[in-house]
């Protein structure tokens, strides 16, 4: 399997487990307010997030994090099933680097996830 070991630091807030489990000494979030608190209490290298979490969504966690002084710098990419040519749209001009697109193939997304990482 394929894994992102060489950042462990990465919080995942999506219902993947094939990406959760990939991501290795990952911390994953039941939502979107637990993946918020989780980041300004101890930021990551990278965040994987569902726009559609439970509680708070995506982009508002997002843009919560880009607004806070220690954690703007934390890259935040939204994993999510929209439409490539709809994603912009569906993320509202949220701040975020990136976004992968389900269906996905987890090397391929291990990849790019690490593209994303200082």
């Amino acid at each position: 399997m394929a894994t992102m070991d060489s950042n462990p630091d990465v919080l995942v807030a999506e219902d993947d487990p094939a990406l959760r489990a990939a991501c290795y000494a990952a911390a994953g979030c039941a939502s979107g307010d637990a993946a918020l608190a989780r980041a300004l209490a101890a930021p990551p290298a990278l965040l994987l997030l569902d726009e559609r979490r439970p509680g708070l969504v995506g982009t508002a966690v997002c843009r919560r994090l880009k607004a806070a002084r220690h954690t703007r710098r934390v890259p935040v990419v939204f994993v999510t099933a929209a439409p490539r040519r709809a994603v912009r749209a569906a993320l509202g001009g949220c701040p975020c680097e990136g976004f992968l697109a389900k269906p996905f193939d987890l090397a391929d997304a291990l990849a790019a996830a690490a593209a994303y990482c200082p």
